[in-house]
């Protein structure tokens, strides 16, 4: 129910972020950064440069279908 996403489509709020070979995800928030677990801090912003630069593996949207009966399959 998902599909890879590129371009400035990619810091659209909501898209998924993947990390650390799929360990590790979040939600972008901005173009800046992105939210995510934390076992340190709980639920944090971090930003997109720095640490996890190169820790990223991939965006993703969620594809939601309209129709909630299509969910239940």
């Amino acid at each position: 129910m998902s599909e890879p996403v590129s371009g400035d489509e990619r810091f659209r709020f909501g898209t998924l972020v993947f990390m650390n070979d799929l360990g590790h995800m979040g939600i972008v928030a901005d173009a800046n950064g992105f939210y995510h677990a934390s076992s340190s801090k709980g639920i944090t912003y971090s930003r997109f440069d720095g640490y996890w630069a190169n820790r990223i593996v991939g965006f993703r949207k969620l594809n939601l279908s309209s129709n909630p009966a299509d969910l239940e399959r």
